[in-house]
C-alpha cells in the first residue's frame, strides 16, 4: 500500500523482507510502478524468510509447523506463496539486485537464479559484507547510485520513510 499511498516514486531501494515484498507488487503491476528499483539481499520467498527467523529462534519442528499453520490462516496462504521467483517475468521495472557472496541469510544462489528472469535486471556482488554489511559497501552504494542515475537520468531527491509497512 505504501506505493500507492505515498507515490508515484521514481526509485526505491528495499532490502531483503522489503525486496521481497515489493517484487510482489512489482509482479502483481502495480501502478503507478517506480521507473527503477535497487533490491539488496532479495530472498527467493517468504517461507524461506520465515523458517531462517524460526531456526534463530531455535524452535522445534512442531513450532516451525503451528508458526506456519497460524501465517496461513492469517493470510490466507501459506508463506512460501510469497515468492520472487513466480512473478520475476511479468516485472518490468529496471533493476538491480544487490547481493554479497558472504550473506549468511540469503545465499547469493538466490539472486543468481532469480537474475535472468527478471527482464530488466543486472546483479552487482560484493564479498564480504554479509545480509546487511552490502549497504555499508561504498562499492555497492556507488553501483545502486550510478544504476539509478543512468536510468533515471539524476538521483531522485523526494523520499517517504516508512516506519512499518505492515500497520495497516
Amino acid at each position: 500500500r505504501v506505493i500507492e499511498e505515498a507515490g508515484p516514486f521514481d526509485a526505491i531501494v528495499a532490502h531483503s523482507l522489503g525486496a521481497l515484498a515489493l517484487t510482489q507488487r512489482l509482479g502483481e503491476v502495480v501502478s503507478p510502478a517506480p521507473r527503477a528499483a535497487v533490491l539488496a539481499s532479495l530472498p527467493p520467498d517468504l517461507g524461506y524468510l520465515l523458517d531462517s527467523f524460526l531456526q534463530l529462534l531455535g524452535g522445534d519442528e512442531a513450532f516451525a509447523a503451528r508458526v506456519h499453520a497460524r501465517f496461513t490462516a492469517r493470510f490466507g496462504r501459506p508463506a512460501s506463496s510469497f515468492d520472487s521467483l513466480s512473478l520475476a517475468p511479468q516485472i518490468t521495472t529496471p533493476l538491480l539486485l544487490l547481493h554479497d557472496r558472504d550473506d549468511d541469510i540469503t545465499p547469493v544462489a538466490h539472486a543468481e537464479r532469480i537474475t535472468p528472469l527478471l527482464p530488466h535486471a543486472a546483479l552487482f556482488l560484493t564479498q564480504g559484507f554479509g545480509h546487511s554489511g552490502l549497504l555499508r559497501d561504498p562499492a555497492a552504494v556507488g553501483a545502486a547510485l550510478g544504476f539509478l542515475e543512468g536510468t533515471l537520468g539524476s538521483v531522485p531527491v523526494r523520499h517517504a520513510r516508512v516506519t512499518d509497512p505492515l500497520a495497516h
